[in-house]
C-alpha cells in the first residue's frame, strides 16, 4: 500500500488503500481529462480504464495511482498506472513495467504531481523484479523521468487495397481469412512464438492473456482487436494477423499483427491477406467510413515491408518509438552475458580481454565492462578516474542495446557521441545492427 504527502495538501495513493472512491471515480477523471484536451474519440478509456480495473489478468489494485484533493472532497487531479509484462531479448525473459494513462487534471498542472506518481511507479515496478520500464507517448517528455526513446513503434508500412489486383473469376484464392475464436488458441500462440523468437525483442504472452485478447475485453477499446486466421485451400491455419476495433483513422485499418508459420510464407500469403483485409474492412465499416489502405505495424517481417515498398503506392514509413528506462544498466548486462558472449564469439572482436568504460553525462556513474577470453566478467559503473572510451548523452546507449540505432547513425546526429576504436569494435560485435525486428505492440 503508498500513501504519500504531497505539497499543496494533496495526497498520492495507491488503490488498494481501499478507498472506494478512488476505484469509482478513475474512469471518470481519465474521461474528462482526455476529451477535454483531444475531443470526443478520447471517451473509449472510460471502458478501457474499466476493462484494467476488472478484467485484465495480470493487474491488481496496488499497480493504479492516484493524487487526490481532500480539499475537494477526494477529487482525483492526476493518475496513472502500471501493466505487468514479460518481454523477451532473444532467448532473455525481462520483467517488465508498462507505464500507461499519465493525465493530470489541467488546474493541478506544474506542481510535480506526476514526478511522484512516477517515483511512486518505479518503486512498485522494482517491487515486483521489474527489470525494465516502458512507455509510449509525448515527444521527449519522458526523458526527465530517465527514459530514451530505443525501440521502433506504430506503423512501418502501408499498401492502398487497390494496389493488389482483385482475383481473376476463374483464380480461387489460395488463401482466406477467417475470425479465430477460443477454440484456434494453440494455433495463434505457436504462429505468435513461431514469429518471436525471429525478433530481436518481443513480448510474452500466456493462457490468461491471450484469452483475455480473444473475448474478455471490451470491444470498444483502444487495444481490442479481430483476430484473423489465415487459412489455406485444404482449410489448414497457416498464420494469423490482428487489426484494430477501433478506427481513429477512418482512412486505414490497422494490422498490429502478421504472422506466418512453417506451413506458408509471408510471400505466399501477402496478396491474399491484403484481399481479405479489404473484404474486411468492406463487411465492418459503413462506406463513407471505410479505410482504403492497411497500415502494418514496424515490427512486421521484413518481408511484408518489402512487398509493401515494391506495390505501385505502397511505402515503408517513417516510425516513432518507445521510451524505454532501465534502472540498473549493469544488472542488465550481466543478464544479456550468455547472449553477450555469443555474440562476441561470432564476430572480429573474438577472445576480447579488457575493459570499456562508457559516460552517459549524468549521475549514474557511465558503465563499466571487464572482459576476459571473450567472457563478461564484471560490470558496474565506471571506476573514478577510469580513462573513458566512449560518451553516449541522452541515454542513446539503449538504443544500442534494443539494435535500434547503430553508433554511426546516431553520430550522425550527436557528434559528441563517440567511442574509441577499440571501444568500437567491441560494441559493434556486442550488439549488432541486423534485420531482427523489434515487436512489441503499443498497448494491453
Amino acid at each position: 500500500m503508498v500513501q504519500i504527502a504531497l505539497r499543496y495538501g494533496l495526497i498520492l495513493r495507491s488503490l488498494d488503500e481501499g478507498i472506494a472512491g478512488d476505484r469509482a471515480t478513475l474512469p471518470d477523471f481519465y474521461l474528462d481529462v482526455f476529451s477535454t484536451e483531444y475531443g470526443e474519440e478520447e471517451k473509449v478509456l472510460h471502458p478501457w480504464t474499466r476493462d484494467l480495473l476488472e478484467r485484465h489478468p495480470a493487474m491488481q489494485p496496488a499497480d493504479f495511482f492516484v493524487v487526490v484533493d481532500p480539499a475537494q472532497g477526494e477529487r482525483i487531479v492526476s493518475a496513472l498506472l502500471l501493466i505487468p509484462q514479460s518481454w523477451r531479448y532473444e532467448t532473455l525473459d525481462i520483467p517488465t513495467g508498462r507505464v500507461e494513462l499519465v493525465a493530470t487534471h489541467r488546474d493541478y498542472r506544474r506542481r510535480g504531481l506526476v514526478r511522484a506518481l512516477f517515483e511512486a511507479v518505479h518503486a512498485r515496478s522494482a517491487t515486483l523484479g521489474h527489470q525494465l520500464q516502458a512507455i509510449t507517448g509525448i515527444s521527449h517528455y519522458y526523458r526527465q523521468f530517465g527514459y530514451a526513446m530505443s525501440v521502433p513503434l506504430g506503423a512501418g508500412a502501408s499498401v492502398p487495397f487497390e494496389a493488389v489486383a482483385p482475383r481473376k473469376p476463374d483464380q480461387p484464392a489460395q488463401f482466406t481469412l477467417r475470425q479465430a475464436t477460443l477454440d484456434d488458441l494453440p494455433a495463434l500462440q505457436a504462429f505468435y512464438a513461431h514469429y518471436a523468437a525471429q525478433c530481436r525483442l518481443s513480448v510474452r504472452r500466456d493462457d490468461d492473456y491471450w484469452r483475455y485478447i480473444l473475448g474478455g475485453r471490451t470491444l470498444e477499446t483502444p487495444p481490442a482487436a479481430h483476430y484473423l486466421l489465415i487459412v489455406d485451400a485444404e482449410g489448414q491455419a497457416v498464420g494469423y494477423v490482428a487489426v484494430n476495433h477501433l478506427l481513429f483513422d477512418s482512412r486505414r485499418l490497422s494490422c498490429h499483427e502478421y504472422c506466418v508459420g512453417e506451413r506458408a510464407s509471408y510471400l505466399a500469403t501477402f496478396d491474399d491477406v491484403v484481399r481479405g483485409l479489404a473484404d474486411f474492412a468492406h463487411d465492418h465499416q459503413p462506406e463513407a467510413q471505410r479505410p482504403y489502405y492497411v497500415a502494418f505495424d514496424g515490427g512486421v517481417h521484413p518481408t511484408v515491408k518489402l512487398l509493401c515498398r515494391k506495390t505501385a503506392t505502397g511505402r515503408v514509413l517513417p516510425t516513432y518509438a518507445w521510451y524505454l528506462r532501465l534502472a540498473d544498466l549493469p544488472n542488465f548486462m550481466l543478464a544479456l552475458k550468455p547472449i553477450l558472449e555469443a555474440r562476441l564469439a561470432n564476430s572480429g572482436a573474438r577472445g576480447f580481454t579488457g575493459t570499456l568504460g562508457l559516460d552517459f553525462h549524468d549521475k549514474s556513474g557511465g558503465l563499466w565492462l571487464r572482459f576476459a577470453g571473450g567472457a563478461l566478467e564484471e560490470a558496474g559503473p565506471m571506476p573514478a578516474g577510469y580513462q573513458r572510451d566512449g560518451s553516449f548523452p541522452w541515454q542513446m546507449f539503449l538504443n544500442l542495446v534494443f539494435g535500434h540505432r547503430s553508433l554511426e547513425d546516431m553520430q550522425h546526429v550527436l557528434p559528441d557521441l563517440f567511442a574509441n576504436g577499440r571501444a568500437h569494435a567491441v560494441l559493434q560485435a556486442l550488439f549488432p545492427i541486423e534485420e531482427r525486428p523489434a515487436w512489441v505492440m503499443g498497448v494491453w
